[in-house]
């Protein structure tokens, strides 16, 4: 190989070449890397930015989905809460009250049950005369003086009497005597006239009930003392047992709207010669407007053929209101009056007796209390009433008291005098 000296020098500057064309090369490829560079920065930041942005608005949406869900969640809670609450309180005022109503209701219906229960029994008093023997052809009045057996004031609507066979009448007093539990002899009719007994029923029937209107009662206090009275004739061949009893039947004291007392009004102008048919009165004997009479009675003895009572104007009868065609003496009846009687100013009863004396001896007769005597008499039973009445005609009277007819209590000062008739009876 020839030895070239510009070899040397053309392989220098290709290898400058190149290395300039390497630094050409080098300096393009760092413009176009840093403008790659300064791109992907701004890419990057860019990608950043929004990664970033979505990024903290995911975060944020999620966050605020959090925040919003627990706060929803909370106001839900707690509003669910309130509502629970409300419906829970509601609901359990609705409970109580249906339990309370339903309490209530059962509290009542226990109540009324105990009430019912407890509800007013009518109940019974009773008190019976010690029997005794009568012989043939006796005749007696006896009286005992009982307490009866209750602790509490009583309302007595019915007084219900039974009798023996011989007996001729049995009067029931409300009395304040000594107790005389065993019978002892005794006048007839003469305590009417005190001020210790009142009588509250006049009965000469064997089984009789004085049944009183509805809401009508007389009051006995606590062990009241009952008198009995009872007048007894054995017309029969043999002895007999004479006894007598009473029983009092009470009502509510809440039902009670009247009370009740005795009218006993009579005649004593009794002379009845033999062997005639002799009538006493007619008797005018005025009634108190206020009263309503509810039930009467006629009483004579044996002689006796008729009692007869008008309700009248001015003495002039216009009303029957006890008349029988068939009268008994031995038996007179009650008669009741529904409606109860009713008396205008002015008016009463006129009383009227007639007899057929056809005694044994050929005697004549007068007022007395034997069987042999005679009466003429009528009760009736009578409310609104604050105290028993008694109304008596008799020249007697005239001419001690100058009248002829007492009515107590309405005449004060006379009435405190007549006690004085029971010499006379």
């Amino acid at each position: 190989m020839k030895n070239r000296p510009w070899t040397p020098i053309l392989l220098s500057l290709a290898i400058l070449l190149s290395l300039q064309a390497c630094s050409n090369s080098s300096d393009s490829g760092t413009t176009e890397s840093g403008d790659t560079a300064e791109e992907t920065a701004e890419d990057t930041a860019e990608d950043t930015a929004e990664d970033t942005a979505e990024d903290t608005a995911g975060d944020t949406a999620e966050d605020t989905a959090e925040d919003t869900a627990e706060d929803t969640a909370e106001e839900t809670a707690e509003e669910t809460a309130e509502e629970t609450a409300e419906e829970t309180a509601e609901e359990t005022a609705e409970e109580t009250a249906e339990d309370t109503a339903e309490d209530t209701a059962e509290d009542t219906a226990d109540d009324t049950a105990e009430e019912t229960a407890e509800e007013f029994v009518s109940q019974s008093h009773s008190l019976e005369m010690t029997p005794f023997n009568l012989p043939p052809g006796g005749e007696t009045t006896k009286c005992v003086i009982l307490e009866l057996d209750n602790d509490e004031p009583i309302e007595v609507n019915a007084i219900s009497t039974s009798l023996a066979a011989g007996s001729h009448h049995l009067i029931v007093y409300r009395s304040s005597e000594a107790l005389q539990p065993e019978p002892e002899d005794c006048f007839p009719f003469t305590e009417i006239l005190t001020d210790t007994s009142a009588p509250l029923m006049i009965t000469q029937i064997k089984e009789e009930t004085l049944q009183f209107p509805p809401g009508v009662a007389l009051t006995l206090q606590p062990h009241q003392k009952i008198r009995l009275e009872a007048h007894f004739i054995n017309y029969t061949p043999t002895e007999i047992t004479a006894e007598a009893s009473v029983e009092f039947t009470t009502i509510d004291p809440a039902d009670v709207v009247h009370h009740t007392e005795l009218l006993f009004y009579g005649d004593l102008d009794i002379n009845l010669p033999w062997g005639q048919e002799t009538v006493v009165g007619p008797t005018f004997l005025p009634v108190d407007p206020a009263l309503k009479i509810f039930a009467m009675t006629g009483h004579t003895h044996r002689f006796g053929m008729d009692v007869s009572a008008w309700k009248t104007t001015d003495g002039a009868p216009d009303e029957d209101i006890y008349v029988f065609g068939d009268y008994n003496w031995e038996e007179p009846p009650i008669k009741s009056f529904d409606p109860s009687l009713t008396f205008a100013e002015g008016e009463g009863l006129t009383l009227q007796c007639t007899y057929f004396n056809d005694a044994e001896d050929g005697k004549s007769v007068g007022f007395g209390e034997s069987s042999n005597d005679e009466m003429c008499f009528v009760w009736a039973y009578f409310y609104p009433a604050e105290a028993f009445q008694i109304c008596v005609k008799s020249d007697l009277i005239q001419e001690y008291l100058g009248v002829d007819t007492i009515c107590c209590p309405q005449d004060e000062t006379l009435c405190a005098l007549l006690p004085l008739a029971q010499d006379y009876l």
